[in-house]
């Protein structure tokens, strides 16, 4: 942006399918931002005590927009509006680019979340 903030955006919208399936992204969290946030489960899946819709990286929130894009999106020239190729639940386990996390952590929130 013009004062040096970070603007993330799609360019893009994305409109919901109640048939499609929930993907849980294990990444650094899913920006609660559009055209994401109509298709986002959030069920504060953290492991970084801090909120699974906060991605200080921006990495999973970029994985979440593939998934729910799918393929349509690269192979599409024109439009901007998209259907949903899935709905998204954030499992966050890193904040930020690096750090560790617990695998029996994350195997009980893999065994909550489903």
């Amino acid at each position: 942006g013009s004062l040096g903030t970070i603007i993330r955006d799609f360019g893009v919208s994305i409109i919901p399918d109640t048939k499609a399936p929930i993907v849980a992204v294990i990444d650094t969290g899913v920006q609660n931002m559009d055209p994401l946030r109509p298709i986002i489960k959030n069920y504060n899946y953290d492991l970084t005590s801090t909120a699974a819709t906060w991605d200080e990286s921006g990495h999973g929130t970029q994985v979440a927009g593939i998934i729910a894009l799918g393929e349509d999106f690269f192979k599409s020239s024109e439009g901007t509006e998209f259907t949903a190729k899935a709905y998204i639940t954030p499992i966050k386990v890193l904040s930020g680019n690096e750090g560790n996390f617990s695998y029996k952590l994350l195997s009980e929130k893999i065994i909550e979340a489903h």
